[in-house]
């Protein structure tokens, strides 16, 4: 029972007081920061079709992750930011395992023009495409740490990706090698939803057989 003429603060330990005003004091800071931008921009990961990706520090959560930004370009920005926009919705929209999480979306003050970003979980590791690579090349290491198994696994996990994406009416259209992200701790995530579509409408084929045509109109 709290006491006549004190606070519920004033019922809390010293030790856990102090923990108590830190927590506030860093929330005061976070408040502070909510107008400005919240990244620090560390070092360039990949580039793609419409912008570049930049390993970050995020201020707030003070967590590293990884932020997709349109290139700095006015025309660039001004053409292609709807589909940049539908492309970090459409992501965040996927919640499996196996595809990437998106975590905000904004928009960056650039120099001379505002740039639409958004960020995303940031993977240490390889694409697909370089250990098939090194796998070619006979290179030992990888030999041993990517037997048949584990290439037939990843293969798994990325059909799973598509089942789940193709339930939710999602096509990706752009799956290949490059966009497969292996993890340092065997994460397997298929990237680069640019390319993905809604498919409002049933595709013609059968089960095991879609026509190319349909799914390059959609």
């Amino acid at each position: 029972m709290v006491r006549e003429n004190t606070s519920l603060f004033d019922e809390v330990p010293n030790e856990s007081k102090s923990h108590i005003v830190a927590q506030a004091d860093v929330a005061h800071e976070i408040l502070k920061r909510k107008h400005k931008f919240r990244y620090i921009l560390k070092d360039k990961i990949a580039e793609g079709g419409m912008g570049i990706i930049y390993r970050v520090q995020d201020q707030d959560l003070e967590r590293k992750t990884a932020i997709k930004l349109m290139f700095p370009d006015d025309d660039r920005v001004r053409d292609h930011v709807t589909q940049f926009i539908q492309e970090a919705r459409l992501t965040s929209q996927l919640q499996h395992p196996n595809i990437i999480p998106v975590y905000d979306v904004g928009v960056f003050p650039g120099k001379d023009v505002d740039l639409p970003f958004y960020t995303m979980k940031c993977v240490d590791g390889e694409t697909l495409d370089t250990i098939l690579e090194r796998l070619k090349q006979k290179d030992p290491r990888y030999i041993r740490e990517f037997p048949l198994s584990r290439l037939l696994d990843i293969f798994r996990k990325i059909c799973d990706a598509m089942a789940y994406a193709h339930s939710e009416n999602i096509l990706h259209r752009d799956i290949k090698p490059d966009n497969i992200m292996i993890g340092g701790y065997g994460e397997v995530l298929l990237l680069d939803w640019g390319l993905a579509r809604h498919c409002t409408q049933e595709l013609s084929g059968g089960p095991n057989y879609k026509k190319s045509e349909d799914l390059e109109e959609r």
